[in-house]
């Protein structure tokens, strides 16, 4: 019986508790959570679309005219007074399969582009490394 007296007195000093702290019994218990909601829900999907709506604007030049630089690249290739040279190399065959499987092979042609036919006897110094990439 005498655990149902103190049962009783405990939970009029827990009622009596509320009462000093001056809350109201009618206004709902606050989560705790409303900042963090905010920040997780709305701010930080913001700033997520802000970044990459200016990444992607930055990777598709829209900045390029604000800060000048297409006028620039224009200029640069004005300077060169059109195309440049080509130097067409030899066909190249290259064995694509290894030992015991189909032979299949690649057969390619390439063309570099020189910025004047005077480069063409650098480039021919150094064929040699290009081309001999797979002997030895």
């Amino acid at each position: 019986m005498s655990d149902e007296f103190d049962d009783a007195e405990d939970e009029e000093e827990f009622d009596e508790g509320e009462d000093e702290g001056g809350e109201d019994d009618e206004s709902p218990p606050k989560s705790g959570f409303g900042l963090k909601k905010l920040l997780l829900f709305v701010i930080l999907p913001l700033v997520v679309l802000l970044g990459g709506g200016i990444g992607a604007a930055w990777f598709f030049g829209v900045f390029d005219t604000l800060f000048g630089e297409a006028e620039e690249v224009v200029a640069e290739g004005e300077e060169g007074g059109g195309p440049g040279y080509f130097y067409e190399m030899d066909e190249i065959l290259v064995s694509m399969g290894a030992a015991g499987q189909k032979s299949s092979f690649l057969k390619m042609r390439i063309s570099l582009e020189l910025e004047k036919k005077a480069d063409e006897v650098r480039v021919k110094a150094v064929l040699p490394r290009i081309i001999g990439f797979g002997a030895g």
